[in-house]
């Protein structure tokens, strides 16, 4: 019954017509961010920055906008699930060492080192492969494990199309700077991973820029909101 969503003058009473009105797909997405929003309060870290919350549910807007205008409707929903999860092994750093994450992220950001660098020196693992381990563990399905773990190495694993989709997702939230973290920047873009998936930056996307901006931000405000 918000104004932005209201297309009658009587109110909506019931959930029949209210999931009629929105979508069933903006509905699972809700439910979804709901459930993720439910998943960090179980793991609330002082330590950890918001922008981690951020990132992650702009990453997940992102992989669902770029499933849909590849022509990819079904890969939609998953990859929704995959960007919000894609950092998920930083979770469990931040959870077991938080002051090596502290001291890991000022290094990246003060030298010429990726974070992911950093905690291959430092633990002899990465995020990315962490979270992948995670993945598994829960048995979340193979191409959601396979975009976490290859989210910062896309041309490991062309062949399966939610690992570019993802890695390309994160590329654009930095791109368009969608939480505001000081790390957002963008140094390199995979060719590869651009050509799988038929993007060219060249084209006209200002309809799909404002797009995800949009929902980036309407989606933070159902995730903020509800913690």
């Amino acid at each position: 019954n918000s104004a932005a969503m209201r297309r009658q003058r009587s109110a909506i009473t019931d959930v029949h017509t209210a999931i009629t009105l929105i979508g069933m797909g903006r509905v699972r997405e809700m439910a979804l961010l709901y459930s993720f929003s439910e998943f960090s309060k179980l793991t609330r870290f002082s330590e950890l920055p918001v922008t981690y919350w951020e990132h992650s549910v702009a990453v997940g807007v992102c992989s669902e906008e770029l499933a849909r205008s590849n022509f990819n409707h079904e890969l939609a929903e998953t990859a929704l699930i995959a960007g919000l999860l894609h950092d998920i092994g930083q979770l469990w750093l931040w959870r077991f060492v938080p002051e090596d994450c502290i001291g890991l992220w000022r290094t990246a950001l003060q030298g010429d080192i990726s974070i992911e660098q950093a905690e291959l020196e430092r633990f002899g693992v990465d995020h990315s492969t962490i979270g992948y381990w995670l993945a598994e563990n829960w048995g979340l399905p193979k191409n959601i494990c396979s975009a976490i773990r290859y989210h910062h190495s896309p041309e490991s694993a062309l062949n399966e199309p939610l690992v570019p989709l993802v890695y390309l997702a994160e590329i654009l939230s930095n791109a368009l700077d969608l939480s505001g973290r000081v790390e957002n920047h963008v140094t390199k873009i995979s060719t590869p991973a651009c050509q799988k998936l038929g993007i060219s930056w060249d084209a006209d996307m200002t309809s799909m820029f404002g797009r995800i901006e949009a929902r980036s931000r309407y989606a933070n405000e159902i995730f903020f909101t509800h913690k």
